[in-house]
């Protein structure tokens, strides 16, 4: 009789463990969850104001690319590794040495020269 109750005892006792270790991991998947959700409702919001700081420096670039007040660089017109020389649009240092040696024979030796200058 006695060893009935001590089994009895402890088979509620596990029965009781199981059942604190599964709300345990109950309350952990829900802190997960809405840990999850926030950071989303947060990526959210940040794209969302992204893209509205994004759309106001577009416009503002229209506006101010109308009004001639941008170079062409800040106003988007100008691709990054292409430069203007005397007229000439340079693509890299060997292009700007042929456009010089077919234009003017005589700039052929100060080329170099002209390009450092200008940079």
């Amino acid at each position: 009789m006695q060893k009935m109750k001590e089994e009895a005892n402890r088979h509620k006792e596990l029965e009781l463990k199981r059942t604190r270790e599964i709300a345990q991991l109950r309350k952990e998947s829900r802190k997960r969850e809405n840990e999850i959700r926030t950071l989303q409702m947060d990526k959210r919001v940040k794209e969302t104001v992204l893209k509205r700081k994004q759309e106001e420096v577009n416009a503002l670039r229209k506006v101010q690319a109308r009004q001639g007040n941008l170079s062409d660089r800040a106003a988007g017109r100008v691709v990054p590794g292409i430069w203007r020389f005397n007229n000439f649009i340079l693509i890299d240092f060997h292009h700007l040495c042929c456009c010089w040696c077919c234009c003017r024979p005589e700039f052929t030796q100060t080329a170099p020269a002209l390009l450092s200058q200008s940079g």
